[in-house]
């Protein structure tokens, strides 16, 4: 059987609607449906925002493993009530504009901070990067809350085709988090479909042995090679698309990129009024000032002068 053949044949299985679908909210029916909006996403938590409310600084601190300094909980929280956050998605369920082979866009890939969990929309790295780089063209967010490497394949190989992608941006998250299928026939599975496990989560239920968890999907070798694979997957589809794919990773320290751009991205906050020291609503996800140093990143990679799309240092 040839290359493509081959392809053909393992994506027949992936071409339902349904497989577009990520596990961090829930569906009621086959997609596309209509778009929505939520007030909360499962992973910006209305419940710490509660406690924030109740008990001040010193009730989050003690749900969270770093401490946050007074000043800024106050600022963030009166932020938070002045200007509360909506969620607004496509109806493929992502805070994205609506896909189109007709309207240029770029494509975002990543986690849940590739989303803006815990942000206004244009708070968010991908709307800030657009707006200093790419103002004419649509913002198709990938970005799946939860997600590793095997989601953001996933996404892009099913949904490539129902966007006019011109560059592929990928902040890629943390290692260890893997996406299996699970069907109805396992008893404790929670519902069928896509899921995203690691092992930090799974490691004291039944579906991991112990010893499987901890010396097998949590060895460096495990996480590199699967996100490596994940990696060339989808620098094969941009260059089958015949688009750059520029990536980033938070094993990096985002603290190297140009100053220049840097300053580029302060001058956007000033003019538009973006609070940089403002934390996210839920406390945990990065705050605006990292989410600038990721949009300094790409602003560097994005230079005439850069040649190399993939970051050398990736692994």
């Amino acid at each position: 059987m040839s290359f493509d053949n081959f392809k053909k044949y393992l994506n027949e299985s992936l071409n339902h609607p349904n497989n577009s679908h990520t596990d961090w909210v829930s569906y009621n029916s086959s997609l596309p449906n209509l778009p929505c909006t939520l007030d909360w996403a499962s992973t910006d938590s209305d419940e710490l925002f509660k406690i924030a409310l109740n008990n001040g600084v010193d009730g989050i601190n003690s749900k969270l493993s770093n401490r946050i300094p007074k000043a800024r909980f106050n600022e963030t929280v009166k932020y938070y009530l002045d200007n509360p956050i909506s969620y607004e998605l496509n109806p493929y369920k992502f805070r994205s504009d609506e896909f189109s082979t007709e309207l240029s866009g770029n494509v975002f890939l990543g986690c849940s901070d590739t989303f803006g969990v815990g942000h206004l929309l244009e708070h968010s790295w991908p709307y800030i990067l657009t707006k200093l780089r790419f103002p004419n063209y649509k913002i198709y967010n990938l970005g799946a809350p939860g997600s590793g490497s095997d989601t953001h394949f996933r996404l892009l190989n099913v949904l490539k085709d129902k966007m006019k992608i011109k560059n592929i941006f990928h902040w890629l998250p943390i290692r260890s988090r893997f996406e299996i299928y699970l069907d109805r026939s396992i008893e404790y599975v929670r519902r069928e479909g896509f899921s995203t496990i690691s092992p930090a989560w799974e490691i004291d239920n039944d579906f991991f042995s112990k010893n499987y968890t901890k010396y097998g999907l949590m060895s460096e070798t495990t996480r590199n090679i699967n996100d490596l694979k994940n990696i060339l997957a989808i620098k094969n589809i941009a260059d089958e698309l015949g688009v750059p794919y520029y990536l980033a990773n938070f094993d990096n320290n985002i603290s190297f990129y140009d100053n220049k751009c840097m300053n580029e991205v302060n001058d956007y906050f000033y003019k538009n009024n973006i609070p940089e020291r403002l934390l996210a609503r839920d406390f945990q996800h990065m705050e605006i000032l990292e989410s600038g140093r990721v949009v300094a990143h790409f602003l560097h990679e994005l230079k005439p002068s850069s040649l190399e799309k993939i970051n050398k240092n990736i692994i």
